[in-house]
C-alpha cells in the first residue's frame, strides 16, 4: 500500500509541550489544497488502512478532490505499537485530548483553509469526542458508534455485547481472554480498550475518566457530518446503531448512508467501498 503516484508525501514529527511526540504523514495531491483531512484509523488498524484499495484508497480520492490528507498511528497501533519494545499504553481520553488535539492545533497553525476529521471505528469515536473542543469544519465517519445499551435497539445484540464485555449474565470466552490480557505487558489494542468499553456499557454512558459526558457534548458539534455504515456489519456498528449515534450530533447538515457490501473493516480497506470513498471526497468538496 502506498500513496497515489502523483501525490507528494512529507513526514512530520510533532512534539507536545509535555515532551511526547508522534509522527504524521502529510499527503499532498498537487496544486493548491481545498483544505486538510485528518484521518483517524480504527482499533487494531493503522494509518496505512486509508491507503488500501485501488487508486490509493480513500487518500487517493481525497487527493483527487484537492484535499491534503494527514495520516498518523494512534497510540499502541502501527509504528507506535512497541518498535521493538512493549506496545505503548494508551487510553481513549489520551487519544482525544492528546493525539487529536495536538495534531489539529499543529495543522491549523501550518495550513490555511478548512479542517475535516475523517474517522473509522475507534478513530471516528475519537474524532467525534474531540470535535466539540476542536470545532472542525466537517466530519466524515465510517462505521462509528460506541457500544452503549441506549444506542443498541436489538435485544439480541445487547445480550451479545454485554456478554463480550463481561457486563451481562453470559461471559464469552473471548471477552474473558481480552479482559484478562488488558493489564498484561504487550497487551494488544483490543485488550487495552476492553476495560474502557466495559465501563461505558455498564454505566450506559460514554464518559471520560473524570465523568464528563462525551455523548452530551455531541450537541455542540455544529459542523456538517457524513456517516457511512454497512448492512454487512452485524455487530460492531450496524446501520441502526450508526444512525442512533449520528442523530446525537448537533450538526448543521447530517447525512447517513448505508452500504450493502463491505463489512466494518472493509468500509475503509475493501475495494467494494471505493464508491463510498469517492462520495465522501465529493461531499467534502461541496461542503467545504
Amino acid at each position: 500500500m502506498s500513496a497515489p503516484p502523483s501525490a507528494e508525501v512529507e513526514r512530520v514529527r510533532v512534539t507536545a509541550r509535555a515532551g511526547w511526540s508522534l509522527d504524521a504523514s502529510v499527503v499532498e495531491g498537487g496544486g493548491r489544497a481545498r483544505g486538510t483531512a485528518l484521518c483517524v484509523h480504527a482499533l487494531g488498524a493503522c494509518s496505512r488502512a486509508f491507503l488500501a484499495g485501488p487508486g490509493g484508497g480513500l487518500v487517493g480520492r481525497l487527493a483527487g478532490a484537492g484535499f491534503r490528507a494527514v495520516l498518523f498511528d494512534l497510540r499502541g497501533h502501527g509504528a507506535r505499537a512497541g518498535e521493538g519494545g512493549p506496545p505503548e499504553r494508551w487510553s481513549f481520553d489520551a487519544l482525544v485530548r492528546g493525539d487529536l488535539a495536538l495534531l489539529a492545533e499543529t495543522l491549523r497553525e501550518r495550513f490555511e483553509g478548512p479542517l475535516a476529521l475523517v474517522g473509522h471505528g475507534l478513530g471516528g469515536l475519537a474524532a467525534c469526542a474531540a470535535a466539540a473542543a476542536l470545532a472542525p469544519d466537517a466530519l466524515v465517519l465510517f462505521g462509528v458508534s460506541p457500544w452503549l445499551p441506549r444506542l443498541e435497539p436489538s435485544p439480541l445484540r445487547r445480550f451479545v455485547k454485554a456478554s463480550l464485555l463481561g457486563c451481562g449474565p453470559g461471559s464469552d470466552p473471548l471477552g474473558r481472554a481480552l479482559r484478562g490480557a488488558s493489564g498484561a505487558p504487550g497487551a494488544p489494542p483490543w485488550a487495552q480498550f476492553w476495560p474502557e468499553a466495559s465501563r461505558w456499557w455498564a454505566a450506559d454512558a460514554w464518559l471520560d475518566a473524570s465523568g464528563r459526558d462525551y455523548l452530551a457534548d455531541l450537541r455542540q458539534v455544529r459542523c456538517p457530518a457524513l456517516a457511512f455504515s454497512s448492512r454487512a456489519d452485524p455487530l460492531v456498528c450496524p446501520p441502526d446503531c450508526a444512525q442512533a449515534f449520528a442523530a446525537r450530533l448537533g450538526s448543521s447538515h447530517l447525512e447517513h448512508h448505508v452500504a450493502g457490501g463491505p463489512g466494518h473493516r472493509g468500509l475503509v480497506t475493501g475495494e467494494r467501498a471505493a464508491p463510498l470513498w469517492q462520495q465522501s471526497a465529493e461531499w467534502l468538496a461541496r461542503r467545504l
